[in-house]
């Protein structure tokens, strides 16, 4: 029972207007994407937490927290945010629509902020229509993700298969374990080694959230407020069991947002495959930096 406060208690990262939203847990480390399917569009949000409260028990000066926000707001920027925008900007290019330009009327952008209420870094896309999403989604084949539909005489049930977003491979690591790597380089810049190491494991949260109640899926929990929330999570260790998301529906006939909400909810394929280039230049960038030094 306390695992699902927790839990729900993360969610609240995303709703940083309800002042005095906090965990249960004092040391708070998680990495959470979110995908909120309304009826005519779709955000998907990232939280990175900067867990400032450990770092202050382990005698962290102000000056030295306000400087390690900073520099996580650019990591995150320069290694995670950035890395999205260009994968959508290279989406774009290959198909240019001036009605869906990034950061036009129908695509929404917001860079990565310190939030002070939710103790993270938050960045997220907004897309204004599901024309807009499907723009920049065309298809979820590459991700591993599957659709697939039953039927009998009374009933039809829509289905869509994916991997946990976190645990998608990228070469030798998961992109959870890369995005983990990437922000604790960022705390070694700032405190010892040794505080850094001590620290909570991540926590990686996925929260696919809608209007309908009637999408049904094989989350770890299923929570409501003004949305309908599927929440998996992983630990770091359980990033390589290759978590399986599935999300289903049942009806009696055929509604098309029901195919909508149900690709949007496994089309976060973007996060693995800009992963891997990411992945790569920090292979190139680490190797450069050995023959530098010889």
């Amino acid at each position: 029972m306390k695992k699902i406060f927790y839990v729900l208690a993360l969610i609240c990262i995303f709703a940083v207007s309800l002042v005095g939203c906090k965990s249960e847990s004092q040391y708070n480390n998680s990495i959470i994407l979110s995908v909120q399917a309304y009826d005519t569009s779709v955000v998907q949000s990232f939280s990175i937490s900067a867990n400032t409260n450990y770092y202050r028990t382990q005698g962290a000066t102000e000056n030295e927290i306000n400087d390690y926000i900073k520099g996580l707001e650019s990591t995150v920027k320069q290694n995670i945010w950035n890395n999205l925008y260009l994968n959508l900007y290279a989406t774009y290019l290959s198909n240019p629509n001036q009605i869906y330009i990034l950061g036009g009327d129908y695509v929404e952008i917001k860079k990565p902020q310190y939030n002070s209420i939710s103790d993270a870094v938050i960045f997220s896309f907004s897309f204004k229509s599901y024309d807009a999403w499907r723009y920049y989604h065309p298809s979820d084949k590459d991700s591993g993700n599957e659709e697939n539909k039953d039927e009998s005489i009374f009933i039809e049930t829509e289905r869509s298969n994916g991997v946990f977003p976190f645990s998608q491979n990228s070469l030798e690591n998961t992109v959870g374990e890369i995005y983990a790597q990437i922000i604790n380089e960022t705390k070694l810049n700032y405190f010892d080694n040794e505080i850094v190491k001590n620290e909570d494991e991540y926590n990686f949260v996925y929260d696919y959230a809608t209007t309908h109640k009637r999408v049904h899926s094989n989350a770890d929990y299923i929570y409501q407020d003004t949305l309908y929330h599927h929440i998996w999570v992983a630990e770091y260790q359980q990033l390589n069991t290759q978590k399986e998301i599935q999300i289903y529906t049942v009806s009696a006939v055929q509604e098309m947002w029901y195919i909508v909400t149900l690709a949007v909810a496994v089309g976060v394929a973007g996060v693995g495959i800009v992963t891997i280039v990411l992945y790569e230049r920090l292979k190139k960038s680490k190797k450069k930096d050995a023959q530098n030094t010889k």
